[in-house]
């Protein structure tokens, strides 16, 4: 277990879309809060980081002040035009590639998980986390932070590390990353 001060509790805000999965059952919507296995990754975050973690569908998330969002990138970009200022409290996944690296360092969120490293984790296939965070934290966390320019900005780069899955990988980032003072109050 990780023992972290700052971070007071996690709340995961999936929002209230549907993603559509077709079989040969034919088409059905599936909640985006279990398409995405958010209540599985709350669980896992709680777990690790030692702190209260829910998910939440209805509401405004509020980050800061010892809260963790976690959330996709339609429930940020809500956050962002409403002008929460606690966006260095907000960890964005399922993000789109070609944005997340600009993303992370326009916004100054804690972290980011694009789509496809998020979708491997959602669909349980053996691929080595990654997420994007803070450059300086990566090796603080065992991890090797990419510096492909496609993979990595002045202050983010993609992270992965052997071993472990997701939500390992993001609360130790987490535990770090609030270890290291860089959430704003």
């Amino acid at each position: 277990m990780i023992s972290v001060n700052v971070i007071e509790s996690v709340v995961v805000f999936p929002g209230t879309a549907t993603v559509t999965h077709v079989s040969s059952a034919g088409v059905v919507p599936i909640p985006i809060r279990s398409a995405g296995r958010f209540d599985e990754l709350a669980q896992a975050l709680g777990l690790r980081l030692s702190v209260p973690a829910l998910v939440i569908e209805q509401g405004t998330p509020s980050p800061g002040g010892g809260t963790l969002v976690i959330c996709p990138p339609d429930v940020m970009h809500d956050l962002e035009v409403s002008g929460a200022r606690g966006l260095p409290w907000v960890v964005v996944v399922d993000m789109d590639r070609a944005k997340v690296v600009r993303r992370a360092e326009a916004l100054g969120l804690a972290a980011t998980v694009e789509v496809q490293d998020y979708a491997n984790w959602v669909d349980g296939l053996p691929q080595p986390p990654a997420i994007y965070g803070r450059k300086e934290l990566a090796e603080r966390i065992g991890a090797v932070a990419s510096e492909h320019p496609l993979h990595a900005g002045p202050r983010y780069a993609r992270m992965t590390r052997a071993g472990g899955d997701l939500p390992m990988l993001l609360a130790d980032y987490l535990a770090a990353y609030a270890e290291a003072g860089l959430p704003a109050p």
